[in-house]
């Protein structure tokens, strides 16, 4: 079976879940054309002008000291979003673009197909230069695994969330203990107030 084959039909078993809203389903399916539309996507971010290495700005100090501004990688970058398997593609393939690895934590609906387009995407990179495990995919489906992603201070540099899917899980969830996670994150803060965390600690998850 190829990978497109495989990624259909893991798009038609999701959708034999069962209590799902009509909405939920259409995000959900993965037919033969959202499949090649995800393929084109990736060919599109291929032809981008590489961003690594453009130079936005250089100048001269008073004291002849010269100075460039350097787009350069982030490094790993953690990305939370809600059940769309294309966005799986999407991310992956702009992190790499931008010279960074990536880990995806998708919404838990979508599981088995975002696991394999992440497949897909690392299987097809690594015969052209991509490094192993540039592309991963958290292989947990719990609110738990969302957490101890946010807390991996060490590992990663940038974490990019939805606003929506924070907002339930805080619904959800309720209160947590603050002040553990100081990873930088893309969701805005009310003007004048410091980054704070919103994770507990689950210091026994490990990812594989």
């Amino acid at each position: 079976m190829s990978l497109r084959d495989q990624i259909h039909q893991l798009g038609r078993q999701a959708l034999e879940a069962k209590g799902l809203s009509a909405a939920m389903l259409d995000r959900l399916m993965l037919n033969p054309a959202r499949v090649a539309a995800m393929a084109q996507g990736v060919r599109e971010v291929v032809d981008l002008p590489d961003p690594v290495g453009e130079e936005l700005a250089a100048w001269t100090r008073p004291n002849g000291l010269q100075i460039r501004k350097v787009r350069v990688p982030i490094g790993v970058i953690g990305i939370i979003y809600e059940s769309r398997p294309n966005v799986t593609s999407d991310a992956a393939v702009l992190c790499f673009k931008s010279g960074n690895a990536t880990i995806l934590r998708g919404g838990s609906e979508a599981f088995h197909s975002n696991t394999a387009i992440a497949a897909a995407l690392q299987a097809g990179g690594e015969p052209v230069g991509l490094p192993p495990h540039s592309i991963q995919l958290v292989p947990f489906t719990d609110r738990e695994s969302v957490q101890h992603l946010a807390e991996m201070n060490e590992y990663l540099d940038l974490i990019i969330q939805k606003a929506q899917c924070l907002q339930r899980r805080r619904n959800a969830a309720g209160p947590r203990k603050r002040g553990e996670t100081l990873l930088p994150t893309n969701h805005p803060r009310p003007a004048g107030r410091r980054r704070q965390s919103v994770w507990r600690s689950f210091p026994d998850r490990t990812f594989p």
